[in-house]
Parts: structure tokens; sequence; C-alpha cells
């Protein structure tokens, strides 16, 4: 077998939030839409947020045509309300008026209502309205055997873990140590927005920062040295009693507020940017399932929704992001201690928060702030040999995709999170209305959203 047929075999499923708003630019109070329904559409924190659940596919090109898919029928589904194109959310109305997800009176979605109360106590409910593109990423027999025969796992790799366990425990330490990297030419939420629509500072992605969704309560918990490791951290954390949740209090009225008071309510409560996932059976916890059966696949949870593509996330972001998944699974990994993830993480956040302006004021050449653009050039530059031979006696698209991508770091004014400011300040509009006109812009199509974009 050719090493390209073995390196396109990886299956990649995609989970898109969004919310339902109506057309004066409010978080829907309706219901979701019948129509709507699991395993294809459903709901996540809130009642108005909608998330869009493909299947899994090995060709980008199918899994895009059916994200498109979805999508319109979503909108269809929604009309005449609007989907938010933005992963930091409209202007939010009190806290009393954002409706928790209804999931059915049943026990599992009462349970389910109840850990969403208990988010809201903990957190807010405006950090919980942030919407993001989960990427779901599963590796095939052929690439498993092709990484086995030309880049086998390390012994520490190896430690107390199955072989299909060791190389997507490699993929997740190699991907934490790419995120800033990642984040850098993907982040899109560079404004506050809704949860703060008079702040001015910009970041890279305030979705991916200490303000966004997952700030830094998972990370003490966080350990990949083995699959074992793994999960005691995460059942660590369900097990340990947080004194800062117990204050908060379990009833008010008589009215149950959150599961318990420990760290997490629920496993799914670790929010890490990358996470081991296997299928859960009837009945059975997801860390079960792990400890029974091994990792099925990744969870990529540090997407910002793409305000220039209608479904959320453009075919270049999938292009470069399979580079990412295909290096980090032949390269060997660190060790993946909480303390080295840790590092990775900090790095992270601190490349989220970088105001984009700053790298065009003068007298900055080679300063802090231009360092984070020059590291990403010549990590992305080193993704090229791979990407010429996946274009070899094939339609081209990773060369040219990773030349873009490269040419961004030049001339970081072509940034998505730059893009996305530039064309917010040229809008002279609201937060809610630059929104909703990109919304309706998206709603055309593609290629109307890029020459919105100035692209």
């Amino acid at each position: 077998m050719k090493s390209r047929d073995a390196w396109m075999d990886i299956k990649i499923g995609i989970e898109r939030e969004t919310h339902r708003l109506s057309l004066e630019g409010e978080i829907s109070r309706l219901p979701q839409a019948s129509q709507l329904q699991p395993p294809l559409f459903t709901k996540d924190f809130a009642e108005s947020q909608l998330e869009i659940v493909t299947r899994p596919h090995t060709s980008i090109s199918a899994l895009n045509n059916e994200l498109d898919e979805f999508t319109a029928q979503a909108r269809k589904a929604v009309s005449p309300e609007i989907l938010w194109p933005f992963s930091m959310p409209p202007l939010l109305p009190p806290d009393s008026e954002i409706d928790i997800a209804h999931l059915g009176p049943d026990k599992k979605g009462q349970e389910g209502e109840l850990y969403r109360r208990g988010l809201a106590l903990r957190y807010g409910k405006p950090r919980q309205m942030i919407c993001g593109v989960h990427v779901n990423i599963s590796i095939g027999n052929n690439l498993e055997t092709f990484i086995e025969n030309t880049s086998p796992m390390l012994p520490h790799e190896l430690a107390d873990s199955r072989s299909s366990d060791a190389r997507y425990l490699r993929l997740a330490r190699n991907l934490h140590a790419d995120l800033p990297y990642l984040v850098l030419i993907t982040g899109a939420s560079p404004l506050l927005g809704g949860m703060n629509p008079d702040a001015r500072r910009a970041a890279i992605s305030y979705r991916n920062s200490k303000h966004g969704y997952a700030r830094a309560e998972f990370r003490p918990y966080l350990d990949l040295v083995s699959l074992e490791r793994y999960i005691a951290g995460i059942r660590r954390g369900l097990a340990t009693e947080s004194a800062k949740f117990r204050a908060l209090g379990l009833m008010t009225n008589g009215v149950q507020q959150q599961l318990n008071s420990r760290v997490f309510q629920q496993e799914k409560e670790f929010y890490a940017p990358v996470r081991l996932k296997r299928t859960a059976r009837e009945g059975e916890s997801g860390l079960d399932a792990l400890e029974r059966e091994g990792v099925e696949y990744l969870e990529l949870r540090f997407l910002d929704v793409d305000p220039f593509s209608p479904r959320g996330i453009s075919e270049e972001t999938l292009i470069v992001l399979h580079l990412f998944v295909l290096d980090a699974l032949m390269t060997p990994s660190g060790g993946g201690t909480t303390d080295e993830l840790k590092s990775h993480l900090e790095a992270t956040e601190e490349v989220a928060l970088i105001d984009p302006s700053s790298f065009f004021e003068p007298g900055l050449d080679g300063n802090k702030n231009t360092l984070p653009l020059a590291r990403t050039r010549k990590r992305l530059e080193a993704l090229m040999p791979l990407a010429r031979q996946l274009d070899a006696d094939r339609d081209p698209r990773y060369v040219p995709t990773l030349e873009k991508q490269i040419a961004r770091t030049i001339d970081p004014s072509r940034l998505p999170s730059s893009r996305f400011l530039r064309a917010f300040e040229d809008s002279g509009s609201s937060w809610t209305e630059f929104g909703m006109n990109t919304a309706r812009i998206l709603t055309k199509g593609e290629q109307h959203a890029m020459d919105y974009a100035g692209v």
C-alpha cells in the first residue's frame, strides 16, 4: 500500500455549535424545532444552542457535503430564526432569561438539566453560551499498520498502554504541543462580544483563553502518560470535593442546583482541548468504556467557529488539521505528564490573548509579539514535505493550502482574527447587528462570505 493511501485512512466527524436568534437579534425563546432530533441535531447548554453533528468520513469533501446538507436542514427548520455565525455569543439577556436546554422528563433528561444548572452556578451562564467546533478523529487500520512499520512507538509511549491506545496518546500529546500554532492560525474569537460588548481589547481567541469556555479547572487532572493515568486523573476530579463549589450550595429554596460539589459533576465537565473517547454502551460511562476497550477516537475541542464559512469550519482548516494529525502520529512524543501539558496550555493561552493589532505596531520586529508568528511559520514549513507527498499524483490541495497558511504568518493581517476585526470595524455596526448581517450573507454561500471578508 502506498503511504498516501495509508495517510488518508482517517475518519473525521464534526460537531458544530451555534445559537438560534430571532429576527430582532435576540437569543431564541422558542423550543428547538421538532424535526431537529438526535443524533444529527442535539442541544448544548442552552435551549437556543443547537449542535449539528455529522457522521465520520474518510473524505473531507464528503464530510463538508454532509455538514452543508445538515446546516441547510437546520436553517430551514429554524426559519425565520437565523443561526449565529460566531463563537462568542450575541448580546445576552439577564441570566434569568437564558433557558437551559430542555432534555425531557425521564431520569437521563432531568439529570442532564441539573448538570447544566450546576454549570451555570459554577461558571455563569454567559461562559456556557460560547460556541465552538469539535472535530473527532479516528485512526484506520491501514494507517495504524503504516505507523507501526515506519514510526514505531518508543518505550515510554508504550508504557502501560495497548499499542492502539499508544498511538492516540502520542497524537494527543503532540497536538497539545502544537496547540499554540493551531490557535494562532485558526483563532477567530477576537472580541468578547455579547459577554462584554463594551470591552475593546482584542485577542486571537478569547474562547481559548482564561475568559473562554475552559479555564484552568481541568489542568491538574490532565495526564497523558498512559490511558490508565488519563482515566485515573478524571476519576480523581470526579471524586475530589471542591470547597469553592461546596460553598455555592447544592440546594436553593428546596431545588437542587448541582449534581454534587466535586471538581467535575460528570466526566464531560473535564474541559480539556483534546479528549480521548470511546462510545459507551447503554448504562455505561465513557470512562468505563475507555477502560473496557481503549480509545476509539480523539475529540479536538479548540477550534473557534469560522465566521467566514457557512458551515462554521472551512475545508482549508480541515486540510491543515489533517497535516498536523498525520505529523503528530509519525513523530515521537513527549512524556505527557501533567506539568508538561500545563506548560503547553499556558503557552496556548498566551498566544490566544495576543492582540492582533500588536503585530503591526512599529518597532516590534523580533519582539515577543512577533515571535509566535515566526515559530508558527517554522512549524508550518516543517509540514511541507508531507503536504507534497499527499498531493503527488492527486488533486493538489495540501501544498496550496499550506502555502496560504504560511503566507498569513508573514502578513498577519490575513489571519482569521485580524480579518474578523477588520470586517467588524469596517461595518460600523453593533456586535449583534454585525453577526446578524454576517449570518444573512453566509446563507447565500461561501463566496459571498469571502467577498464580505475582503479576501
